[in-house]
């Protein structure tokens, strides 16, 4: 969504396994709040999202299908005290219009920590050895991506293809204005989500990533930004 200089990007997903449906929140200030949990009510045609508290906010979201080309909306924000920092409605009207997004507009003065993320912007052939449970020995594996600016600059997405044995992805990488720390989301197509931190090794230009499962499992990425 573009609202004057600024922006927001909202991605929702099911979650097949919890049986609900699941959003994430960006914008171009470099918040990112999510996820938060969607539920289905049949009989009024309304999704509600619901959030824990994260920065200070709980926020409620629900959107009802009026028909197949209206959408009626009402979003409100409040403390953990309760009260209501924000509260708004609006309507939504489907159009054959081709809407123009501007990705070059920025809110405001990008932090310089986007400048080592601004490094991946590009088209991408990588070529890998990858080693993992079915593979202890490692095999030879390439695949194609595609990384672009978005609010701009303020966040960079990358688009995954032809990765082996697994489903193409997006993904998200910031530097969080809330935990004031590199984050990275990684959706892939069979609705699974990965979050991981960043830590930004200046002396060496790298960038370390790491992700832990609730069930324990960890998962670690390390990129060497040398050119």
């Amino acid at each position: 969504v573009q609202h004057g200089n600024t922006g927001d990007l909202q991605l929702m997903t099911y979650d097949a396994a919890g049986t609900v449906f699941r959003s994430w929140f960006f914008n171009a200030h470099g918040m990112a709040l999510g996820p938060s949990v969607g539920r289905w009510d049949k009989a009024t045609r309304t999704i509600t999202w619901t959030n824990l508290p994260e920065a200070g906010i709980v926020g409620i979201k629900t959107l009802r299908f009026v028909d197949a080309d209206t959408v009626i909306w009402d979003i409100v924000l409040r403390d953990k005290g309760g009260a209501t920092l924000y509260e708004g409605s609006g309507n939504m009207t489907r159009t054959g219009e081709k809407i123009e997004i501007d990705e070059t507009i920025a809110a405001g003065p990008l932090p310089p920590q986007m400048a080592v993320l601004e490094r991946i912007v590009g088209d991408w052939q990588t070529s890998a050895v990858i080693k993992n449970a079915k593979n202890p020995e490692g095999f030879k594996a390439s695949w194609r991506s595609h990384s672009r600016r978005i609010f701009g600059g303020r966040a960079i997405t990358t688009t995954r293809t032809g990765y082996p044995g697994d489903d193409d992805s997006y993904s998200l990488a910031t530097f969080n204005a809330i935990t004031k720390a590199f984050a990275r989301w990684s959706f892939r197509a069979d609705g699974s989500v990965m979050e991981y931190g960043g830590l930004w090794d200046e002396k060496t230009e790298t960038l370390k990533w790491h992700w832990s499962g609730k069930d324990g499992s960890q998962s670690s990425n390390t990129w060497p930004l040398r050119d």
